[in-house]
């Protein structure tokens, strides 16, 4: 479907409301959608007309780690803050220049989304996510620990919140979800 109009007005919250758009599509095909992808060509704020001058962001996150994130940074959030020191990347998946200290597309302050880091926490998380026992993923975090990577400011919680999840995974099952939530949460605060 190409060149649908939206209108989306803030609300109170800071999300983006819309009236429904009719696109015409025909009723028998609405069984066969399994996604949709929006693509923006231009959009209008109170500072002028855009363009999007970069590809679309592809969420790279599956389902569970996409809700959670919606549910720790707003319902339009489809990425992390990163900075590579000449621009940063909003919640709601938008470029930023370095300057721009408040996203035009969603209205976040970067100095309110980002988080003091001194590694690739999300790298290890991910080795983290693949594994079915809590006894593997302190290993990989004392893999990173051994490395230097992890400041020692966190090293003490992240060591707590795995031997806590070690002791209640004996007598609860299984706690990867539970104990890779804490230790993303301990880096976004």
């Amino acid at each position: 479907l190409q060149n649908i109009d939206f209108v989306f007005e803030r609300s109170g919250k800071g999300e983006l409301r819309g009236e429904p758009v009719d696109c015409k599509l025909p009723v028998r095909t609405i069984p066969l959608i399994k996604d949709v992808k929006v693509f923006v060509k231009t959009y209008v704020t109170n500072k002028g007309i855009f363009a999007p001058n970069s590809e679309p962001v592809d969420i790279t996150y599956t389902q569970k780690a996409l809700t959670k994130m919606k549910e720790r940074h707003g319902i339009d959030a489809v990425e992390r803050y990163k900075s590579d020191g000449v621009s940063w990347i909003c919640n709601c998946g938008y470029i930023n220049a370095s300057e721009e200290g408040v996203c035009p597309i969603c209205g976040r302050i970067e100095e309110e989304i980002k988080y003091k880091v001194d590694f690739d926490y999300e790298e290890m998380c991910n080795e983290m996510s693949g594994l079915t026992t809590v006894a593997a993923m302190k290993d990989v975090l004392l893999d990173h620990i051994k490395k230097g990577e992890i400041d020692a400011k966190y090293r003490m919680e992240l060591l707590q919140i795995m031997e806590s999840g070690l002791q209640y995974e004996k007598t609860k099952g299984s706690m990867v979800d539970t104990v890779l939530d804490k230790v993303i949460k301990v880096f976004e605060g």
